[in-house]
């Protein structure tokens, strides 16, 4: 229905109390940041998303085997390879262990109708849950999904570590070499430059990841390094051996990008369960003179944020500079998770979803396009606060600060205005990475995602709101828009055309949505799927450093760069944990339930969104061929319609 007048609003009936009930705000969890207080029940897991969450686990259960049965370790040993293969389901309440040895963990085996049809059978049975006997790969994992519904186990993790408990790992020896950590690897993909670098870093690959790497977020355009941060000419010369070139021409040509980790300034470091290091460095990139798109180098790293403390390295000083790229890659990956990853998709969609609930009715037009975009949104958000986000949780375990520290840093990335300035664009344009110099595979691939989305949300709501004063006179959008900003409700900063909760014109809630839909889908994928793609070995993209960053290039000189990564048991944790969020693609954009949107004029409106989603991605396919390494998260056939993971 069109809204076009005061009365037709009126008609508009807001969500029944109970509605509002059920999707409380609690402030108190992990301050100041609204959560669920508690989860209705109509946010719980499918299924269909156990299932793929319990088939990535098995392939995560299955690497660890591989690698004690082959390691030198003696961390554990098998008295034969059919106990190695056996995974025991007792906490699951299912009396026979899984037998890995035989399987073939493929993804085809998944949807089939029999797990389903027996999926069906088992969730209705009140008793004891049987299991092996032969059964089907697919039959097996169903009948896992169901024994972990029935627990409560909702938590990816969790379940991850309640399958793999009988074989945990505690070895805290170091390889002698960086391609020792590509033992971990048995069944897993290892990121795309791991086998090439032995699991190092070059340079290319260094400052080829700001731009495509799972973290594309932190780089900006600089004229100038400010005192802070006191490159000279004569270490762009040692970096960029140009001798036509400068650190002063490359300014003022546009050429310079920073990369500062300053939020991360001041975090303890954790222990779990070895002492961790945090750091805050910043890191200098530029790209030579040349025309067309070019490929940033890396010039200069300072290993924190006071110059006073902290001397800067170049490519110039061997394993100081080792070192000083492995600060790096540990800040990134902390900023990643803690910023780009939770604080910006995760923590931002969940007022969302609560106030969309709490204001708006199933049948409005603002609600029936977002609903999709929000599934399994506030049950992994709860479910990480529960359990990884917990003490002794994944992130404390992993991460290089305390969990309060973590926590704290969290809290005032949400509480900072950020949605009106994280719109795509207008987010490249102040950061000054719009220049067609620069090849940036995430501006490229996701201006061409943005737009689709942005195309498709205006044409869907110019087909409900005729003008301006439509959209102002629509009382559920404004009592949404007003519970999206304020204070006792998603606390939002700056959200709506004035920055205070008012929605007033189709060009702004065109934007609001487009924004909304955007880090549901392309962002979080992005962030998301870069961890399963990029991130999983520790040698290259570590969550922390195991050792103090070097202050001096004397102190860099000394010892080894492999003493700032993890043991192997930290090494492998990592792996399974960033493996396990990483790879689990459940729903896709632009595929939404079978007559969703009933049929008129929106049928043919979604249409050429599916379309046009599958003409770029196309694009996006071609484009990797030509890049130095595969930026894949913005493929639309890749992108899931909301954060479920």
């Amino acid at each position: 229905m069109k809204v076009s007048s005061v009365d037709d609003v009126g008609a508009q009936a807001s969500p029944p109390q109970s509605t509002k009930d059920l999707y409380r705000f609690n402030y108190s969890y992990i301050p100041p940041i609204p959560f669920v207080e508690a989860l209705p029940p109509g946010e719980k897991p499918t299924l269909k998303w156990y299932t793929e969450v319990i088939w990535q686990i098995l392939r995560n259960v299955r690497n660890r085997l591989n690698w004690i049965a082959g390691s030198s370790a003696g961390a554990l040993s098998f008295t034969d390879a059919e106990e190695r293969d056996l995974v025991d389901l007792e906490a699951l309440g299912l009396s026979e262990p899984i037998d890995l040895g035989e399987l073939e963990l493929t993804h085809a085996t998944l949807g089939a109708a029999e797990v389903a049809e027996a999926a069906d059978e088992m969730a209705a049975s009140d008793g004891p849950l049987p299991f092996g006997g032969g059964l089907s790969i697919a039959l097996e994992i169903g009948r896992i999904a169901v024994g972990a519904i029935k627990m409560g186990i909702r938590d990816p993790l969790a379940l991850l570590e309640t399958l793999g408990r009988a074989k945990q790992v505690m070895d805290s020896r170091r390889p002698d070499s960086s391609s020792g950590y590509l033992e971990l690897y048995t069944l897993l993909d290892l990121p795309w430059f791991g086998r090439a670098t032995q699991g190092a870093l070059d340079d290319d690959t260094f400052a080829w990841l700001r731009v495509a790497g799972p973290n594309p977020l932190v780089i900006e355009g600089v004229a100038a390094v400010d005192a802070g941060f006191p490159v000279t000419e004569a270490h762009y010369s040692e970096a960029m051996r140009d001798v036509e070139d400068s650190l002063a021409r490359a300014g003022k040509e546009g050429r310079l990008y920073l990369a500062d980790y300053a939020l991360l300034a001041g975090m303890e470091g954790g222990v779990a369960p070895y002492p961790k290091f945090t750091a805050a460095p910043k890191a200098l990139f530029a790209l030579p003179r040349g025309k067309g798109a070019r490929r940033l180098k890396p010039v200069a790293i300072q290993c924190g944020q006071d110059a006073r403390e902290f001397e800067i390295f170049t490519p110039a000083d061997g394993e100081g500079w080792r070192k000083a790229k492995f600060i790096v890659q540990s800040a990134d990956g902390n900023h990643h998770e803690i910023v780009s990853h939770l604080g910006r998709t995760h923590l931002l969609l969940g007022p969302f979803v609560m106030c969309t609930h709490r204001q708006l009715d199933g049948s409005h037009p603002v609600s029936r396009l977002l609903l999709p975009h929000f599934e399994g949104t506030l049950s992994i958000n709860d479910s990480a606060r529960t359990g990884m986000l917990g003490k002794g949780g994944a992130v404390d375990r992993s991460l290089a600060a305390t969990i309060e520290a973590t926590l704290t840093v969290a809290g005032a990335v949400f509480a900072t205005p950020y949605f009106n300035h994280g719109m795509l664009p207008g987010w490249l344009s102040e950061r000054r990475l719009l220049s067609p110099d620069l090849e940036y595979p995430y501006r490229d691939d996701g201006l061409l995602v943005w737009g689709v989305i942005e195309r498709w949300v205006d044409s869907y709501v110019r087909l409900h709101y005729a003008t301006d004063d439509a959209v102002a006179a629509d009382g559920a959008v404004a009592r949404w828009a007003a519970e999206v900003a304020a204070h006792d409700g998603g606390r939002i900063a700056a959200f709506g055309e004035d920055g205070a909760g008012r929605i007033r014109s189709i060009a702004y809630l065109v934007k609001a949505l487009t924004m909304i839909i955007f880090t549901a889908s392309a962002q979080h994928a992005v962030v998301n799927f870069g961890q399963g793609e990029q991130m999983t070995l520790a040698s290259t993209s570590p969550v922390a450093a195991f050792g103090p960053p070097p202050r001096t290039r004397a102190e860099g000189a000394q010892g080894s760069w492999l003493d700032l990564v993890a043991p192997f048991d930290g090494a492998l944790f990592q792996l399974e944990f960033l493996n396990q969020l990483g790879s689990v693609h459940y729903t896709q954009l632009g595929q939404y339930a079978p007559g969703w949107f009933g049929g008129g004029p929106v049928r043919g409106a979604l249409e050429t969104f599916q379309g046009e989603l599958a003409a770029i991605g196309a694009e996006i396919v071609a484009r990797n061929e030509a890049r130095l390494g595969p930026f894949l998260p913005l493929i639309p056939a890749r992108i899931p319609q909301s954060i479920n993971i």
